[in-house]
């Protein structure tokens, strides 16, 4: 009879282990590690630019370089960092052209706050986002930051 070599039987057994756990490995870098990677629900910041920016009654920034391009399925939302010189009912529109996402008309005091237009599939082409303040006082407002944000 023959007799099978200890030391040659296990390495049978060691080497598909071995490769089984550098497969596993490279996968799991693959998936959670890298870009390929699922992104989360939620909202993106996809770009961004900081002011601040001062503007008085009447009047508001056309950021036409400030462009994020639709194609009827990507939702985005454009969102601004605003505060008034004074308070008095202040509100402001916020829109973005041509789509005319929902008007967003909140109050905001002399304290930055955050606002956001909400939320649109855009049609093809380009879009700015617009600000604007038609009331009648004199209150100034600054811009201290806008993003367009991607929702995935």
């Amino acid at each position: 009879m023959l007799k099978l070599n200890n030391k040659g039987f296990s390495f049978h057994i060691v080497l598909p282990i071995l490769a089984l756990l550098a497969v596993g490995s490279i996968g799991a870098y693959m998936t959670f590690k890298s870009s390929a990677a699922v992104p989360p629900e939620g909202w993106k910041t996809v770009k961004t630019r900081t002011g601040p920016w001062t503007y008085s009654v009447g009047s508001g920034p056309r950021y036409n370089d400030f462009t994020v391009s639709g194609n009827g399925s990507i939702r985005y939302r454009f969102c601004a960092v605003i505060k008034f010189s004074s308070y008095s009912d202040n509100r402001i529109d916020l829109f973005v052209t041509p789509s005319n996402i929902d008007w967003t008309r909140p109050t905001i005091g002399t304290s930055y706050k955050t606002v956001c237009t909400t939320s649109e599939r855009l049609s093809s082409g380009s879009h700015y986002p617009n600000i604007q303040d038609r009331r009648t006082h004199l209150n100034k407002y600054t811009v201290s930051k806008i993003y367009w944000q991607r929702y995935y």
